[in-house]
């Protein structure tokens, strides 16, 4: 396996399990499943739903900024290759979203 794919596979595993520790963990990922759960119920125990969502926002923006670079390492990225992502980047929203979606309609996979 060549270098670039190595550094991408250790990287992804390692913020995967740090993300996981970090939601199961800390109070952080415990506001924001409580958060997730029922809002006003968690608002109402003390958790800031702005301090959190704005947290929320910066960690996924840096969560796609560490995807770009390893997309990058990876790949050659031009300007005239956007067409050719259209379709993956369409699927991986699509696959989000029902994830998203099944989680929240099975109570029990959300919550630990």
């Amino acid at each position: 396996m060549p270098v670039p794919e190595l550094i991408t596979l250790v990287l992804s595993v390692a913020i995967a399990l740090g993300v996981w520790a970090a939601m199961r963990y800390t109070d952080l990922g415990k506001a924001m499943r409580a958060m997730a759960e029922d809002g006003p119920i968690a608002a109402a125990f003390g958790v800031d739903a702005r301090r959190l969502s704005l947290m929320l926002a910066g960690s996924c923006a840096a969560l796609a900024g560490v995807a770009g670079v390893c997309l990058a390492l990876i790949f050659t990225l031009a300007p005239s290759q956007i067409f050719a992502w259209v379709g993956v980047v369409f699927a991986a929203v699509m696959l989000g979203d029902s994830a998203a979606r099944s989680a929240r309609s099975w109570p029990a996979w959300s919550s630990a």
